[in-house]
């Protein structure tokens, strides 16, 4: 659609030009947001595989509940999902260790 607002535009009128600005701006956010996305789902990779502490998993959830806030297909969302469970469960046995650390 948006090259038929570049090429034909003119010969369209006026409204058919701001509809075409319009068509192009909101492409422009779409694609704005989609790398923000990508760019999120990939830094929550990259903390998690860097994870060395308690506080690296818990920025870890923050970044994984971004993700996840965003709509996402089924398949990166369950896989997002999983993740999230294991960490839950890997701070939960740290927390663990760490209660026999301190008795």
């Amino acid at each position: 659609m948006e090259p038929r607002f570049t090429k034909y535009g003119s010969d369209l009128g006026k409204q058919a030009v701001q509809i075409g600005q319009k068509v192009h701006e909101a492409i422009v956010k779409l694609n704005v947001h989609k790398m923000k996305m990508d760019d999120d789902m990939a830094s929550t990779y990259d903390i998690v595989a860097d994870a060395d502490s308690v506080d690296s998993l818990d920025l870890a959830m923050e970044c994984l509940a971004t993700v996840l806030n965003y709509t996402i297909a089924d398949k990166d969302r369950n896989e997002f999902l999983e993740l999230e469970k294991i960490i839950t469960v890997l701070q939960a046995d740290i927390k663990e260790i760490e209660s026999y650390i301190m008795a």
